[in-house]
């Protein structure tokens, strides 16, 4: 034996004789062993459920039970131990039988047998490590594939979304899942003094109570390694025990994922590495949404009317767009355009256009519905979105803005200016494939009610353009 270390082996054996012959011949092959030698099938069985062996060597011709009984036995209590069986029958029945009780090789008491002996234990240890070891790797590898779903998983959820409380309760829940723990993330506070509950998944009412009532002290130097595990110690008195992850991202603290175990019940090494990683994943996942949010505030908006600008008009348009392809529900889109609005500029300068543009956009903003969505969309033009509306429905909308803003005065150097608007109104049809056409759609419409006189109302109904004939009561 050069690498393969053998340190304990149980042999059962009748026969003093035979026995002492065995002992003899393994403590010369294999250096330090501890030989335990049991001579019936009783005693072995004992000494096999409470030792820890490297290999058993078994006689087939025990008093009251035979070998292969005791290889039944074996077989369900350790059945990865290397079993070498002794027969003093030479048959090949013997021999077909030992193998199929789990025997890993099988030696016949005949001349020099005590010669082949300890290479027949050897070989059965090495086979049944390599067996065992394979088996671990099996297990390793199938532990990381799971591993490597969960953070895929979660991954996914935290791309899939960059509105911070959705993906929050998207990850959340995915934990959950994955982990079979209830699960919270916590982030910081707007004072910036702790960390506030921001989404759970199969907490119950009470904890989620109690989490909500508190903020969780965690200094930020514990929350820089992007899935560390955390010290908390301001959730006493909950029934269960909260293990906690870092959210960080590059070094930032971000917050903190939770989960709750039941009290003594400890998190396995894999189980904690694999929460390590999703707490990672979803710290920079925060980090990227918290950012979004804030370019969005500051790029996304008109600096002049303060409304949504065409990149934020794009991002709302393609997700309503596509929210109605997939539940087939209605949306339209209205394109409203100040009349003459380049004789204002000419008459009253353009800072007075500035303001009437300012105004305007109040207006709408005042005068629309909660669920429309307003935007100025380029120079004198704006959009509207609105969401689960009908073509009829749209029509009465616009027309209602479009006499609010014929009666509206408009204040301009001293004067006293009413304005008017053109509106072109696109409408959701399935046949679209993708937001442009239903952009298309509108701009055909406002150039339809240019065409007709200005003032107006016009839908884009298909590959037909359809003028609102008189005004329709608002909704």
């Amino acid at each position: 034996m050069d690498e393969l270390s053998i340190r304990h082996i149980l042999l059962v054996e009748d026969n003093p004789d035979h026995a002492m012959l065995a002992m003899r011949t393994l403590h010369r092959h294999f250096r330090d062993v501890t030989i335990q030698l049991a001579t019936s099938a009783e005693e072995g069985e004992a000494l096999l459920a409470d030792g820890e062996w490297d290999a058993a060597i078994v006689d087939y011709g025990l008093p009251r039970a035979n070998g292969l009984q005791l290889l039944e036995s074996a077989r369900d209590r350790r059945p990865h131990l290397p079993i070498v069986m002794l027969t003093g029958r030479g048959d090949e029945q013997t021999a077909v039988d030992a193998m199929k009780g789990g025997a890993a090789d099988y030696v016949t008491k005949t001349g020099d047998y005590l010669a082949l002996l300890p290479a027949a234990v050897d070989a059965a240890v090495r086979r049944s490590r390599v067996a065992a070891d394979r088996e671990r790797l099996a297990r390793e590898l199938e532990q990381r594939n799971r591993h490597l779903a969960a953070v895929s998983t979660v991954a996914v959820a935290v791309s899939r979304s960059l509105h911070l409380d959705e993906m929050l309760q998207e990850v959340v829940t995915h934990v959950t899942s994955i982990s079979g723990l209830p699960a919270a993330l916590f982030l910081p506070d707007e004072q910036g003094t702790g960390l506030r509950l921001a989404a759970h998944a199969s907490l119950d009412p009470a904890t989620v109570s109690c989490l909500e009532s508190r903020r969780l002290p965690v200094p930020s130097e514990c929350m820089t390694r992007a899935g560390s595990a955390v010290q908390v110690d301001a959730l006493a008195g909950l029934s269960l025990e909260p293990r906690f992850f870092s959210l960080a991202a590059d070094g930032e603290p971000q917050g903190v994922l939770a989960v709750f175990p039941e009290k003594g019940r400890t998190l396995d090494a894999p189980e904690a590495e694999m929460l390590g990683t999703l707490a990672h994943v979803v710290g920079m996942g925060v980090r990227n949404s918290l950012l979004f949010e804030e370019t969005r505030s500051l790029s996304l908006r008109d600096e002049l009317t303060g409304l949504g600008n065409r990149r934020l008009f794009n991002i709302r348009l393609q997700s309503d767009f596509n929210t109605a392809r997939r539940y087939g529900t209605r949306l339209a889109l209205l394109m409203l355009d100040i009349d003459h609005f380049k004789a204002i500029n000419d008459c009253y300068g353009h800072p007075s256009g500035d303001w009437v543009l300012e105004r305007l956009a109040a207006v709408l903003l005042e005068r629309s519905r909660s669920s429309d969505l307003t935007f100025r969309y380029g120079g004198e033009e704006f959009a509207m979105l609105l969401p689960h509306t009908s073509d009829e429905a749209a029509i009465r909308v616009a027309e209602r803005v479009r006499r609010i803003v014929a009666a509206e005065e408009f204040a301009v150097c001293g004067a006293l200016i009413q304005i008017t608007i053109s509106v072109g109104i696109g409408c959701y049809r399935e046949a679209m494939a993708d937001e442009t056409e239903l952009i298309n759609a509108a701009d055909r419409a406002l150039y339809g009610a240019k065409q007709s006189g200005r003032n107006r109302v016009c839908i884009c109904d298909g590959t037909r353009l359809r003028l609102a004939e008189t005004p329709a009561s608002s909704r």
